[in-house]
This record gives structure tokens, sequence and C-alpha cells, in this order.
């Protein structure tokens, strides 16, 4: 199965019910989200910036960037994941606005890229009540993004978590032009959010080594 595979079966999976990920409750907001823009990525229309897999909505009042791997495939694998869901995390969060989540929910309903619309006639409002109780829209574009990486799917497994210095450690180590343009990429992500890099990635799934 590929990439794009997985994505497409995960959101015919979560377009009417919360979805368990990293332990948490969540909804799924919107996906192919590229940033900063917050533009949907669409090969027809505009694709011309790194676009993170899924949004969502976690109960811990945070809104979710979560990218998707069909399998582990090493550390350098993790490690160039766990860049790209942290420095998509900074990128979408330094640019945030409530009429840019709103944006990116009406484009899911509506079945963005051709993959099942979400089956919620709810405004987003309600959508984020539902998962994270006694937090609304406003708030929750002040909080920092949560990055994620789930691997071959939704995950209600205990998660582990891969800090900062393990992402750049691992990526300095491979020689891959991949593993250079994420670490700029990432570089890039943190001198624009200054304090609010977040300390770690949350991964989930089951990871080899």
């Amino acid at each position: 199965m590929t990439e794009w595979d997985l994505q497409a079966d995960l959101t015919r999976a979560a377009t009417s019910a919360p979805i368990s990920v990293a332990g948490m409750e969540a909804r799924i907001t919107g996906w192919e989200v590229m940033a900063p823009s917050w533009r949907v990525n669409d090969s027809r229309a505009y694709w011309g910036e790194p676009a993170v897999d899924f949004l969502g909505v976690v109960e811990a009042g945070r809104l979710a960037a979560i990218e998707i791997k069909p399998a582990s495939r090493g550390r350098v694998a993790t490690a160039q994941a766990a860049a790209q869901a942290l420095a998509s995390a900074l990128a979408l969060g330094h640019s945030v606005t409530r009429e840019k989540v709103e944006y990116v929910y009406r484009a899911a309903r509506a079945g963005a890229l051709g993959r099942a619309a979400l089956a919620q006639n709810a405004p987003i409002s309600q959508v984020i009540a539902s998962v994270a109780a006694g937090v609304d829209i406003d708030e929750l574009v002040r909080r920092p993004l949560l990055p994620i990486v789930a691997i071959h799917g939704w995950s209600a497994a205990e998660p582990r978590s891969m800090s900062l210095d393990e992402i750049q450690r691992d990526l300095s180590r491979s020689s891959s032009a991949a593993s250079g343009r994420l670490a700029r990429r990432l570089d890039d992500a943190m001198r624009q959010a200054g304090d609010a890099t977040p300390p770690s990635v949350i991964l989930c799934g089951t990871w080899a080594p």
C-alpha cells in the first residue's frame, strides 16, 4: 500500500466519528494542508509548499499536524518523518488564524482532493467542543500545534516521543539529500517560531529501531 492509498483509507475511517491517535481522542478537520499558507495541496491548482497529511483537533485542546507513514524504516526515516511533522506544525502555527482553520474544515467537508467528505454538518466550533471541552476556536489557534507521526494508521497505542535533539542528530548522520533538505526546512521553521518550538514529536504505532 502506498502512502497516498493509506491516507485515502484513513480519511474514510475518520469522516464520521472521533478517532484515537497517540492515545488521544481526536477529530480530523482537514488534510494535505500546506505550510505556511494553509491552502489545500492540489496538483491541478496549487502545490508549491510542503503539506501535512492531516490536521486534527485532539482532546488536549490543541490542533495537531499529523504525518502518516505506511511502514517504519529505521531511525533516519523516523527522524525525517518527525522533522516533517515538526516543521509543518511550526509553520502552520506561525500563520494560523481562525479563518484559515475554518477554510480547511470547509474543504474537508466538501471532500477535498476527491476523498470521502467529512460526514459532519456541525460548525467547527462544535467539532472542537466535542473533543476538547471548554476550548473554543479562538483559544485553539493561540496554542502551539502538536506534531504527531503515526505509523500504518490511527493508533490508540501508548505513544513515545522523539526529542528535537534526537531528530537533529539522526538527520545529521544521514548523507541523503532528503535529510539535508528536511534539516534546512526545520531550521527555517524554528527560526520563524522562536521560543514556540515544541521540545519533541509524538510517535505512535509500531516503530522499528
